[in-house]
């Protein structure tokens, strides 16, 4: 792995995603910074690009995108259930992130923007909830 891509990833990605604590705030803000680091400007930054499902350096995948690097999926995504609905204890609302949406912007056009509003309007969610609480 390059140093500009060791780079890259102590940014996007400092700890795996099933190292991560079960805290709402502190999962969404790991996969906020990951998508950040999707952009672009960024991955041209640090000399990286995308095949597939995965960040390159040319020579060798430095992180899978999928629901492995992802913290909120680790803790939230209920791979037991017979619903279509294994996402129904996220913190951010399955119908965004799922199938056809943010997700679906990334697999398709490789654009990291949909998932970054996503991740940030549950953040501001978390946090109001949190000083909410806070204060009672």
């Amino acid at each position: 792995m390059t140093d500009k891509a060791k780079a890259w990833l102590a940014k996007a990605y400092p700890v795996p995603a099933n190292e991560v604590p079960k805290r709402k705030i502190a999962c969404i803000e790991h996969g906020l910074a990951k998508w950040e680091m999707l952009r672009r400007a960024e991955l041209d930054e640090y000399e990286l690009f995308c095949i597939d499902d995965a960040v390159w350096d040319g020579e060798h995948r430095i992180l899978k995108i999928d629901d492995t690097s992802c913290a909120l999926c680790h803790h939230w995504h209920d791979r037991t259930s017979l619903t279509y609905t294994p996402c129904r204890l996220c913190p951010i609302d399955h119908k965004e992130c799922g199938v056809g949406g943010a997700w679906r912007a990334w697999t398709s056009h490789r654009n990291p923007e949909p998932m970054i509003l996503v991740l940030r309007e549950a953040l501001t969610r978390e946090k109001a909830k949190a000083a909410k609480r806070k204060r009672n």
